[in-house]
This record gives C-alpha cells, structure tokens and sequence, in this order.
C-alpha cells in the first residue's frame, strides 16, 4: 500500500520564497519607468540563469486533475520562470536538495501556490513538481533553456522508489 503524505500549501506571499527561486510580481519591485504616457515598465522583476545555450519560451496547458504528487524534478542548467495566463493560479511541490543523496529532501518538502498576478522563477537545481490545476484547465508561459527537455530533466519518483505519494491540500 502507497504511503499517502499531507502538505498544506502556502501561498506564495507567506514564505521567503528565496532559497528557491524568485517571486515574480510588480508589487515587490516598486520602481516603475514610464518610456511614454500610459506605458509602464516594471524593470528586474526577475532574471533567468541559463548555464549554455538559447532562452525558450514555452506555452504550458495543465489539466485539472487530483493534487497527488508522485515525482519531483530539477534542471542544474537553467532556473524555469513559469507566469500564469488568464488570471490562473499556480500550486508547486519543492524540495530543496538532499545532503545523504542525489535527490530531494522529502522531509523538508512543501507547496506553494501562487494567484494569476503574480509568477516564479525557480532556481536550477531546485526540486519541483509539474505545475498543479485548480481550475478545468490552466495555461502559463514558461521559459527556460532550449533543450532542457532533452538533456536537463532529472526526475526523482518516490511513488516508485519509497513507495509514497505527497497529497496536497489547498
């Protein structure tokens, strides 16, 4: 039988959110530039590290379904900015690195979700799961290294290896 771990989420704004990446949002930024009348430009909301190669943007549907996390995953070549669209929310599992192994820390796990006015950018390396729907269907823009589907992907299952499951209650 599958061992079944309760987290509670928090939202993005009651965390230091820094250990894991950066909190994307004008308010925290305050210095708006206004290059003509009506137009406003919030500059260094947050910045992408990208070890080698090309930036990507990436269109990113998620589908509605239970908020059961089996896996986690990381990129040690770039950080992921992911920003809702359509006033969507965002629900995460993180985990920082393990220091006993080359996985994530499962006890100091955690989710954080996030509202459509406001987005992340996760650091490389952190743990994280495949963003998680509240609605039918959510939609966001990712960007991130071109190719780190293909050579950047390190997947960690705990579903399989310990045999356990993070439920996440909102």
């Amino acid at each position: 039988m599958i061992e079944k771990v309760q987290i509670k989420a928090t939202h993005l704004n009651e965390i230091d959110f820094t250990p894991y990446g950066q909190k994307l949002a004008e308010s925290d930024i305050g210095k708006i530039i206004e290059p003509e009348e009506g137009v406003f430009v919030t500059p260094g909301v947050g910045q992408l590290y990208v070890e080698r190669g090309d930036l990507v943007f990436n269109y990113l549907t998620v589908r509605r379904c239970p908020l059961i996390v089996g896996a986690l995953e990381r990129h040690v070549l770039t950080s992921q900015t992911v920003v809702p669209l359509l006033g969507c929310c965002g629900l995460y599992m993180m985990a920082p690195q393990a220091k006993d192994f080359d996985g994530p820390d499962l006890d100091n796990a955690f989710a954080v979700y996030f509202d459509g006015s406001q987005g992340i950018n996760i650091k490389k390396g952190i743990w994280h799961s495949a963003p998680l729907a509240f609605s039918e269907e959510s939609s966001y823009l990712m960007v991130m290294r071109n190719g780190t589907f293909k050579d950047d992907l390190e997947v960690y299952d705990f579903q399989k290896n310990l045999n356990k499951v993070f439920q996440i209650l909102i």
